[in-house]
């Protein structure tokens, strides 16, 4: 008789479970399915590249979607350059799995809902080149997975959040071409993985901030067309081993010299600092920089002779060093290394 109730308790259970199961799971996949059909209803105008979103088949197969291998979940949903309109609806914040989201080059509108703070698995955010206007979400400081943010070329305003320097993993951070206002915040440089920079084409103003030029992961960075001033900071690649190989400041109003540390960013391709009111002699330093592909200093206030080290650059393609107030014959090696010398910015 025990043994008889044991059997039927655990059967019990068993069925009990595999119920809880199916009810938890089901609605998960539904949600998800919910939440995608949502979004292209709220769309202003329904693209032929949506067709397949339909109840009839699986969401893993829609155009667009990716789904992981264990709970077929909604892991990344990429719409990029659909020729999408309308706004970004809050049921996108409902896809709880996912870890990428590429809405970008697009003719979203609006702001980026609130919702979407509730997506903690979320890696990666593209939503740039669309028309998306408010302020840089603050709730983007809680998502602590994030490690690439791309909202560049939008018409958001205002300040970088401060919440954002939570995000200890971000390896891309670009803000680029927007209407963002106020200094550049100083927290950048406590990024120890960020690896590109873009605050391009905005209203930023003020220094450039003291280590910003000397975080050990930085490849690229992009800070022209704002209104930058100071001096640029002299720790530029002090770390033991810089990885920096863009440095686009120009159309700023940069005052003081070329640190002659720029000599230390060994891995350096490109410097841009054309259009800016940067003083003193070129840094000798700066011709041992041997993968050097860009050096554009025209349009500053630059004296004193052409250093005979710029022609140790045998890699280098554009030179400008018009409208200043250089003087010295280039090398006969500068002159003969050079494949497409280039005097303007």
């Amino acid at each position: 008789m025990e043994t008889y109730l044991l059997s039927f308790y655990l059967s019990l259970f068993i069925l009990n479970f595999l119920t809880l199961s199916s009810t938890q799971t089901t609605p998960n996949y539904s949600t998800d399915q919910q939440s995608l059909l949502s979004f292209k209803n709220s769309l202003t105008q329904n693209p032929t590249s949506l067709n397949n979103w339909s109840t009839n088949t699986s969401i893993c197969g829609w155009t667009g979607v990716s789904c992981g291998p264990r709970h077929q979940r909604v892991t990344a949903l990429n719409v990029s350059g659909f020729a999408l309109r309308g706004t970004l609806p809050p049921h996108l914040g409902n896809l709880t799995f996912l870890r990428s989201l590429d809405v970008s080059s697009n003719n979203f509108t609006g702001p980026i809902p609130s919702h979407l703070s509730k997506l903690r698995r979320l890696r990666t955010i593209n939503a740039g080149f669309n028309n998306l206007t408010g302020e840089i979400p603050p709730w983007l400081g809680s998502l602590s997975q994030l490690q690439h943010i791309h909202l560049n070329n939008n018409t958001f305003f205002g300040r970088i959040p401060t919440s954002l320097f939570n995000v200890s993993t971000l390896l891309t951070l670009d803000f680029g071409n927007n209407l963002l206002d106020g200094d550049v915040p100083k927290e950048i440089a406590n990024f120890s993985s960020l690896e590109r920079l873009n605050l391009e084409g905005n209203m930023f103003m003020g220094s450039l901030p003291y280590g910003i030029l000397n975080i050990s992961s930085l490849v690229d960075v992009n800070m022209r067309y704002n209104s930058l001033s100071g001096e640029i900071p002299n720790d530029v690649c002090s770390n033991e081993n810089p990885k920096l190989k863009r440095i686009i400041l120009y159309n700023n109003q940069l005052l003081g010299r070329i640190p002659p540390n720029m000599g230390n960013c060994r891995e350096l391709e490109e410097i841009w600092l054309t259009n800016n009111s940067l003083s003193g002699s070129i840094p000798i330093a700066i011709g041992s920089l041997s993968k050097l592909e860009v050096l554009s200093l025209s349009i500053n206030r630059l004296t004193g002779r052409i250093p005979k080290e710029v022609g140790n650059l045998t890699n280098l393609k554009t030179l400008g060093l018009s409208s200043n107030k250089l003087e010295g014959m280039f090398s006969v090696t500068l002159q003969i290394f050079l494949s497409d010398l280039n005097h303007s910015p």
